[in-house]
């Protein structure tokens, strides 16, 4: 008779094990996945910092205004402002990333910002592609707002 307890404590030791291994590898995969949204955004976000630096110095004046130069910063800037919201489909804030938790938390108010970001990136774009420095500015100071709105909203400060 103390066989069959023996049996049943096994296979109810075994399950028990079994859904702890599974648990552990999917807290795994969740984290591996987490880690690979953090690289994503922030690999976008530096792309579009490469590009935005010579426009910010341009209308400012530090770096002559090179119409080519401009145009094709605002074009690549412009198609990578569509990127990093893909980097936040998952939730993952961490120590390793700049991203505040309430993105998640005002997912649609952050996605909305996010597609503001574009829009006027996109605009951006149109504008330079003109080659008229003067209506650039307005629509480069555009797209600059929308950034810092965002990082205002959802981005922690350098620690």
């Amino acid at each position: 008779m103390n066989q069959p307890i023996k049996i049943k404590s096994l296979l109810k030791i075994s399950l028990l094990s079994a859904l702890v291994a599974i648990s552990s590898v999917s807290v795994a995969e969740d984290t591996k996945q987490q880690k690979a949204s953090i690289d994503y955004r922030k690999s976008a976000y530096k792309m579009i910092l490469w590009h935005f630096k010579p426009m910010a110095g341009m209308v400012k004046g530090k770096i002559d205004y090179d119409a080519d130069a401009f145009a094709h910063n605002a074009k690549i800037f412009a198609q990578l402002s569509h990127l990093p919201i893909h980097g936040f489909e998952l939730k993952s804030p961490s120590e390793n990333s700049r991203a505040k938790a309430s993105i998640w938390d005002n997912y649609s108010d952050f996605e909305s910002k996010m597609d503001d970001f574009s829009e006027a990136a996109d605009n951006l774009a149109k504008v330079a592609a003109k080659g008229d420095l003067g209506k650039a500015k307005p629509a480069f100071a555009a797209a600059a707002k929308t950034c810092k709105a965002c990082h205002k909203e959802y981005r922690l400060d350098k620690k």
